[in-house]
């Protein structure tokens, strides 16, 4: 784990960026947690009025941050699933309930499971990574970003996969036994 860490590190370092580091502690109280076993991460967004890029960047005229999202988005989703992630639920709030104190609302809800840990910092220690950074951040006001474990899942991955696999099993060997006839 700690060489996921440390490719973190120097691909900030190689952008340009020092690596922060509270984001390199909690990496690592989060690797410390891996039990090879699937989790998820619970986004809780509020967008920027306009996007916030750095200066000189060749986006900082451009002050639509769902476009600075986009931009991310079109680099992170195609990682996720190449490591085995998946997006489960992205969705708004569509209104508030149960709040403690003055909170302000959340614009942007989403989850996204994660076969390990591993898998999550094989990609985060990705060359390319750093260079989507600029555009999460241009987009994202506020955010909250924590790991979940399932206690109780009724939308199992594994169980999913594997009906699908099973339905089209049946489904070709019904076509092939109608094929013989």
């Amino acid at each position: 784990m700690a060489t996921y860490l440390e490719r973190v590190a120097d691909n900030a370092r190689a952008s340009g960026r020092e690596p922060s580091p509270e984001m390199l502690h909690e990496l690592q109280t989060l690797a410390s947690t891996d039990d090879g076993n699937e989790y998820y991460m619970l986004n809780l967004i509020r967008w920027r009025e306009i996007a916030l890029y750095p200066e000189g960047s060749p986006w900082a005229d451009d002050p639509d941050p769902m476009a600075a999202n986009d931009r991310y988005s079109a680099g992170i989703v195609p990682a996720l699933l190449r490591h085995g992630g998946l997006p489960v639920f992205i969705g708004a709030p569509s209104g508030r309930f149960l709040e403690d104190g003055d909170v302000q609302p959340w614009d942007f809800v989403g989850l996204v499971r994660y076969r390990s840990v591993r898998d999550m910092l094989k990609m985060v220690s990705e060359p390319g990574m750093m260079e989507m950074a600029p555009h999460k951040w241009a987009s994202i006001e506020q955010t909250h970003v924590f790991p979940v474990r399932p206690q109780a899942s009724l939308v199992m991955v594994r169980l999913t996969v594997a009906v699908i696999f099973v339905v089209f099993a049946l489904i070709v060997t019904g076509l092939v036994r109608l094929i013989r006839r």
